[in-house]
């Protein structure tokens, strides 16, 4: 007589038996997604950046900003909308890797504050397309260009509890299953953390029109780009033993 013993050990991240439907290249193309989404990522914020007014900007710079800068404005959005399919195919790869492994639940919320992102995302790039129509009206509403400049500011300070939410489930996930290194399980829930008071505390001060530090923002905007490369290594190197 024989016995047959089982473990619940964890599989893999990047282990497949299945060979119909070709498992690994999935994953490996997600991998190529993720790099493809942090490049539209980096460049978007890094032109935006070098243009865009400060939170206490007056209804004059606004003006000026998106009457000068229209053609970066309209390359921003447009490289939003470019990243919108790569990165539903970076977040598709994780979920698989994560459900593979038992971390459904992580694989759920990842996806759920992704969507968040993306709805804060959007409103900010309607809301720059919105600006850059009103500032060719005349005469120019004042009233309006700044209420819309402060909803295009708050979009991108409360979009950081959407990114803490993924980048908690994510990343504590993925490194648990071995997707990313091991040092996210720490790396992650600070990004968060950080992401997330940015968002509770920073949005008021920033609707009011003040400049308040963004440090803790940027460090844990910093700790997200680093998931998504490791992340997107992980997924390139599926048939790896990792």
């Amino acid at each position: 007589m024989t016995t047959t013993t089982t473990t619940n050990e964890p599989i893999s991240p990047l282990e497949t038996h299945d060979t119909t439907t070709s498992p690994n290249r999935r994953l490996r193309t997600a991998g190529v997604a993720g790099f493809v989404w942090l490049t539209l990522l980096l460049v978007t914020n890094i032109l935006n950046g070098a243009v865009a007014p400060s939170p206490d900007a007056t209804v004059d710079d606004v003006v000026a900003h998106v009457t000068d800068d229209r053609m970066i404005i309209y390359l921003v959005t447009a490289g939003f909308a470019a990243g919108t399919p790569f990165v539903l195919w970076f977040v598709a790869g994780i979920a698989e890797v994560l459900r593979r492994n038992g971390r459904t639940q992580a694989a759920v919320a990842g996806s759920v504050g992704i969507a968040a992102v993306f709805a804060m995302f959007a409103l900010a790039a309607m809301t720059r397309l919105a600006l850059v129509a009103a500032a060719e009206t005349s005469p120019i509403d004042d009233s309006a260009i700044w209420t819309m400049w402060k909803l295009h500011d708050v979009a991108f300070v409360v979009n950081g509890a959407g990114i803490a939410a993924v980048l908690v489930a994510f990343g504590v996930a993925g490194a648990a299953v071995g997707l990313v290194p091991h040092w996210f399980s720490l790396a992650a829930p600070i990004g968060g953390v950080l992401l997330l008071a940015s968002a509770t505390f920073l949005t008021l001060p920033v609707a009011e029109g003040s400049n308040p530090a963004m440090l803790p923002s940027l460090v844990g905007f910093i700790i997200w780009l680093a998931f998504i490369g490791a992340a997107s290594l992980g997924l390139l190197r599926a048939d790896a033993d990792i």
